[in-house]
This record gives C-alpha cells, structure tokens and sequence, in this order.
C-alpha cells in the first residue's frame, strides 16, 4: 500500500497548467495513486518504497518538458520522467513529487535512406519494429519486451535476448536532445 500524497503548492501547479493546458495535469488521487505500479517486478523492495506523485503532467514537446523542469526547480519540486513505467524504480520515492509522463511524446520518424529512427520519449518498441520491418531493417527489441520505452531501455538496461549476436543498442545511438535538470537543452551526438 503506498503512502499519502502530499500537494504541490497551487502556485505551482497553475504554472504546470499554463505550460501543458490544464487536461494534461492533475494531482486527482485516482490517476496518480496509478502511478505507483510496475511491471516486470511486482511488489518488490522497488515497488513498496514508492509514493504516489503529488501531481502527474504530461508533455507534448521538448519546450514543455523543459518549461517543467524549470518550474519543478522553481519551486523545489523532485520530478521522475516516465517513458513506459515498465519498471518499478521508475516510480518516485518522496511525496509531492511531479511525475513528466512523456508517453504523449510518442513520435517515429525513418531516414530510410540512412536506416536510421528519430524517437521520441515516450515510443514504445513495438511499432519501431514494425516499421522497421516494413522496410526491411530490425532493431532489438529489449528483454522486457515491446512495451518498453525505446529510449529508457536504450539509456539503462537496453539488454536482449539477440544482444549476443547483434550487440548492444546502446552503441547504436547517433545523437540525443537532452533536457537538462537546470531544463536547459544540450544536442550530443550527430545524425551522421
């Protein structure tokens, strides 16, 4: 059972709403106890220490998400961002917390002239799959499955079953944008 959620100062959350439009934030009890949830460990160590956010937003673009940052800084508030929340250490470990679900952030774009894929946050595996397939490309899908965050499995486990003979998908990243804590934006890498 997860602890009580605390709120965020109202200043704040009216500042989330001018960012995101006030249908893509809420602290309503009923969605963001749903926050507290995993999946590929159920009711572990991970699991029991998480709290519910004290407010859920839900970005559409980098700008947003970096609008967030500054204002969750402004006010002192810890953030966890959320790709798929596939799994449980995902979740935030203090009250009052804002959760960033960016799985409003779900874009796939092909360069299929260079077999490349331009993700964002929140895309899930399997429909980069599937495009990929239609082209006649493959990427891995992790272990954890197609539900997985293309971009926070890549970052942290990105581990496979083919990983053995196809190499690890992190050596296969070209270039990210970044959204810093301080919400500033940093480009690495190159899409060359």
């Amino acid at each position: 059972m997860s602890k009580v959620t605390e709120k965020v100062p109202p200043t704040a959350y009216r500042a989330l709403e001018n960012i995101v439009g006030s249908e893509w934030v809420t602290d309503d009890p009923a969605i963001t106890e749903s926050y507290v949830k995993s999946g590929e460990s159920q009711d572990t160590l991970y699991q029991r220490s998480q709290v519910p956010p004290g407010v859920v937003v839900m970005p559409k673009s980098t700008e947003e998400v970096q609008g967030i940052v500054k204002v969750c800084n402004q006010y002192h508030l810890p953030y966890s961002p959320i790709g798929s929340f596939w799994g449980s250490h995902c979740g935030g470990k203090v009250p009052f917390h804002v959760a960033i679900d960016l799985s409003r952030m779900r874009y796939l774009e092909f360069d299929e002239k260079h077999m490349l894929a331009i993700v964002g946050p929140g895309q899930i595996f399997s429909p980069l799959q599937a495009e990929a397939n239609q082209r006649g490309l493959y990427t891995l899908t992790p272990g954890g499955g197609s539900q997985a965050a293309v971009i926070g499995n890549t970052l942290t486990y990105g581990m496979s079953p083919l990983g053995y003979r196809m190499g690890m998908i992190q050596r296969r990243i070209l270039g990210v944008e970044w959204v810093m804590p301080d919400g500033e934006l940093v480009t690495l890498g190159s899409l060359t």
